[in-house]
């Protein structure tokens, strides 16, 4: 028992490590880390509705509304209501937006690197499934 109260600590010890990581170089390009993950949640070349990106996510749809708002000001991305359903609204990143994607995701893939530095691919594929179906148990707890 005591050997999976670890697993909790260690992920959150990896959690807020991350986060400050990650957090200090968005700020370089004047992102926070409740933007971020929309960014790279947008694909380059296509609209996506805030629903979608609430759900994919799985934030509250009015954090979805807040983040995204924010980054219409910045000019990161644009929000279009449907002509078909005046009640949904699509967004896509703006050119701006999709320089800041690859910057993040350059910003992200450092920071897996400097985090799986000292194991083999094998050891990180099963690190990433293991990751994955902890999330899948997850989704079947919380029906989310």
């Amino acid at each position: 028992m005591k050997k999976n109260r670890n697993i909790i600590r260690l992920i959150a010890y990896i959690h807020r490590k991350s986060q400050l990581s990650i957090s200090k170089k968005l700020k370089e390009i004047d992102i926070s880390l409740g933007e971020f993950m929309y960014i790279l949640a947008i694909p380059e070349d296509v609209s996506v509705s805030l629903g979608y990106l609430s759900e994919r996510l799985a934030f509250d749809p009015a954090m979805t509304t807040k983040s995204i708002n924010s980054l219409i000001k910045k000019g990161v991305v644009t929000k279009n209501q449907l002509k078909c359903d005046k009640r949904v609204f699509d967004v896509s990143l703006t050119e701006r937006g999709k320089e800041l994607k690859t910057i993040i995701d350059n910003i992200v893939e450092e920071w897996n690197n400097t985090l799986l530095s000292s194991i083999s691919s094998d050891e990180s594929s099963i690190l990433e499934n293991t990751l994955i179906q902890l999330k899948e148990n997850l989704i079947k707890h919380d029906g989310k």
